[in-house]
């Protein structure tokens, strides 16, 4: 019963999973009383769940991994729980019959409270829909009266919470519109709001709402959420987040919209920054240089706009990526892989706020504060910095994860390219990577005195600085105005050889990042693979501990594109689910 009660609710989330086909457009929802902290709208609710109830994808997923952990955490006994709740003072179970029951098309579901999940529904619906809906056929449950503006209203009063709480549901039909809420107040408000045109405090007047919703691009769904009011809501903390707010504190609000082009889903996210930043853009040029060195077989790949430290930091976790045990934290530098903060894949859940360029704080931080957990850390991030010749850069990263089956590795192969337009100190370069090698390498912080090697190899020079006390190679080649790089030899040669990136890739001028998941070698692997890399962290994790399970319930997807689009106020992300069939 309790996982029942979780699908209505989730199925705002997984509909976004599910291979569907283009509808109408929503109606903004202006009827809204201001205050809510989220808000889902979609065009056409009836349509919407028959999609999800005829998908395949739904089986899929209720019989996932990722579902069970929901259904059994924190979070998803909550939500059952109070859905229970729901059913119970409406006076029969609130499933997707009864929803699809309620609406012609057009609907927005608001939520006003997280800690008690107050809630607000409102959808365009007619007099005999209305007259014929299950909802109404349980009106004799409820008390009938009328308000002041002269709406006939049904009212329950119930108790909740094993006794401990009264709670309520009121719904009524104002001028084409069924509201239904769990709060008096919140209904009379969007009844002032629906008979009084212009007046009153609507959603529609929040900038955070407002300026997000302002050019938006239409589809079959869209969330809102009030990122502020969450980052300083208690229930929200405790159960929905269960970690630190972290960078969601960058953000005032997101709203998220999902559409369909061409048999891809689609979804478009916009973020109302906190504080204006700096809008890097990558160059034609330079997208379309990197794009030349991404090899096939890639699993995750990504071109971005980056600070100068930043793509510094990327070249010396490239040493030592891939040995996540012998590269210990207390060692001044934190290797571990985080899947997040490399590719934001999983839904609204698992950290939609990581696709930027704050994705490494230990190596963004400043010099004060990486010299207070390493002082010879933040001098090394410094000097290659310098070696690089300039503030800003356009940088490939490319990750391809390879499990091995030694106890202590989980071999990540990692490689990149940089574009070094004039500047560059070659000498300087090796210098320090040599040396933090040495130093992060030798027992005590001997100086092992490693030394570079030259070879041929694709038409140009290839440096190597082997580790044999690790098994393995640093190796770095200049090809053009291009640094490329990787801490596989095999790895770099299959990035000199030629290209696997799509148009859709070399033609994302103008962004800050494109990020490229791609799943057509299979899935399997990265549950142990992400294991391995953060052994503390993933445990009973439900947001970082199953990412296989969540994508074998939308084998449908063969590839997924994220790309991030800067500007000073509105921060733009698109994220493109490309199906097997495209």
């Amino acid at each position: 019963m309790r996982r029942e009660a979780l699908i209505p609710g989730l199925i705002l989330v997984v509909a976004a999973l599910m291979s569907i086909s283009a509808a109408d457009s929503f109606v903004p929802a202006e009827d809204l009383p201001d205050g809510a902290i989220i808000v889902a709208e979609t065009g056409d609710l009836k349509r919407l769940i028959s999609i999800w109830e005829g998908s395949e994808t739904k089986d899929r997923y209720l019989n996932s991994k990722n579902f069970r952990e929901l259904s059994d955490r924190r979070l998803g006994l909550r939500l059952a729980a109070r859905w229970e709740e729901f059913s119970n003072g409406i006076g029969r179970k609130i499933d997707l019959r009864f929803l699809g029951s309620l609406a012609d098309k057009n609907a927005a579901l608001a939520v006003y409270d997280v800690g008690k999940l107050d809630l607000l529904l409102i959808t365009r619906v007619s007099r005999p829909v209305f007259e014929t809906s299950v909802l109404y056929g349980l009106r004799e449950h409820f008390k009938e009266s009328r308000t002041e503006l002269g709406t006939t209203i049904y009212l329950r009063e119930f108790k909740a919470d094993n006794g401990r709480q009264d709670e309520q549901i009121v719904f009524g039909l104002i001028q084409g519109r069924l509201v239904i809420s769990t709060d008096t107040k919140l209904f009379t408000l969007t009844e002032a709001n629906i008979l009084n045109p212009g007046r009153g405090r609507r959603l529609m007047g929040n900038p955070g709402y407002a300026l997000l919703r302002k050019g938006q691009k239409q589809g079959m769904l869209s969330i809102w959420v009030d990122q502020d009011r969450l980052n300083r809501d208690f229930y929200f903390k405790k159960y929905w987040l269960g970690k630190p707010i972290g960078e969601m504190g960058g953000y005032r609000s997101g709203l998220f919209t999902i559409s369909v082009q061409k048999g891809s889903l689609i979804e478009d996210r916009r973020f109302l920054l906190s504080r204006p930043e700096p809008a890097n853009a990558l160059s034609e040029s330079a997208v379309r240089s990197l794009a030349e060195f991404i090899p096939e077989g890639t699993a995750l790949y990504r071109i971005r706009a980056r600070s100068a430290r930043s793509s510094a930091g990327d070249v010396l976790r490239a040493l030592f990526q891939g040995d996540s045990r012998r590269a210990p934290r207390e060692q001044g530098l934190d290797l571990s892989f985080r899947r997040e903060s490399f590719l934001e894949d999983d839904a609204y859940y698992s950290g939609f706020y990581r696709l930027d360029d704050r994705f490494d704080q230990l190596v963004d931080e400043t010099d004060q504060e990486a010299s207070a957990a390493d002082p010879g850390r933040a001098s090394d991030v410094r000097k290659l910095s310098d070696a690089f010749g300039a503030r800003r850069m356009e940088t490939l990263e490319v990750i391809d994860p390879t499990g091995l089956q030694f106890p202590l590795f989980a071999d990540m192969r990692r490689g990149g390219a940089v574009v070094i337009d004039g500047g560059f100190n070659e000498a300087m370069f090796r210098r320090v990577v040599s040396g933090f090698a040495s130093e992060k390498a030798g027992a005590g912080g001997q100086d092992l005195g490693l030394k570079w090697h030259s070879s041929p190899s694709s038409g140009v020079s290839v440096n190597r600085l082997e580790f044999p006390m690790l098994g393995r190679e640093f190796v770095y080649a200049v090809k053009g105005r291009l640094l490329v790089y990787a801490n596989s030899p095999e790895l770099l040669e299959r990035m000199l050889e030629g290209s696997a990136a799509s148009e859709e890739v070399k033609n994302g001028s103008g962004s800050s990042e494109i990020s490229v998941l791609d799943l057509k070698e299979g899935i399997q692997d990265f549950d142990d693979i992400f294991a391995r890399l953060n052994p503390d962290s993933m445990e009973n994790d439900f947001f970082e501990g199953n990412i296989a399970s969540l994508l074998a319930s939308i084998s449908d997807i063969e590839r997924i594109t994220v790309e991030t689009r800067p500007g000073r106020q509105i921060l733009e992300k698109t994220i493109t689910f490309h199906t097997i069939d495209n």
